[in-house]
């Protein structure tokens, strides 16, 4: 290690840097951080998951890793820390810890709600709901869509006709895959309940 690069990682330059609020400087501590740190950083947390690809474990660690030296170096700035040791890395690795494993939690969370969705759209469903040849739906279906609200409707539509993964659905609306998952169940329900009214009619 350089010591230009060792001047960045000490307690005492970030306490200085933090007292002149120089953002320059903040910004080539982070740099000198990630430069002798992040690939320790992401080896320690970083393990085999059964339900979660590698590449989503990188993106996580990547996240974990911004906000907690976002979280860090505001707390530095305000005073809100003490750090004890030499080098500020230990007291980091704590934050970037407790945060990945938050992160990764909630991205099984995300999985496992996905997985049971996907064990609940069976073969049956998919072929109510699927256009008929020649006509953009069947009638029942047609009326059923028309009273739904457009949300709903637009839902359906993408899942079940258009055939867009959730991540696809999730990427158009812009809100969370796990909100996606719970709107789409909901108005896969609705549109079930009306269709088992209109043929008992």
């Amino acid at each position: 290690m350089s010591k230009k690069n060792k001047y960045y990682l000490l307690t005492s330059t970030a306490n200085k840097i933090w007292r002149d609020n120089d953002l320059k400087e903040q910004q080539q501590m982070y740099v000198n951080f990630v430069k002798e740190y992040k690939d320790l950083f992401f080896r320690q947390v970083i393990t085999n998951h059964s339900k979660i690809p590698a590449y989503i474990l990188a993106e996580i660690a990547e996240n974990a890793l911004l906000m907690s030296w976002e979280m860090f170096t505001n707390a530095g700035i305000e005073k809100k820390i003490t750090i004890k040791s030499a080098e500020y890395s230990g007291y980091l690795f704590i934050i970037f810890k407790r945060t990945y494993f938050k992160l990764l939690t909630k991205e099984i969370r995300h999985s496992e709600s996905a997985d049971e969705f996907a064990q609940s759209e069976n073969n049956d469903f998919v072929t109510l709901i699927e256009p008929e040849v020649g006509s953009p739906f069947s009638i029942i279906v047609q009326r059923i869509l028309d009273s739904m609200s457009p949300v709903d409707k637009q839902l359906m539509i993408w899942r079940y006709v258009d055939e867009l993964t959730i991540d696809d659905i999730t990427e158009r609306k812009s809100i969370s895959r796990n909100s996606i998952i719970k709107e789409l169940s909901r108005a896969k329900k609705k549109f079930t309940d009306l269709y088992n009214e209109l043929n008992n009619r």
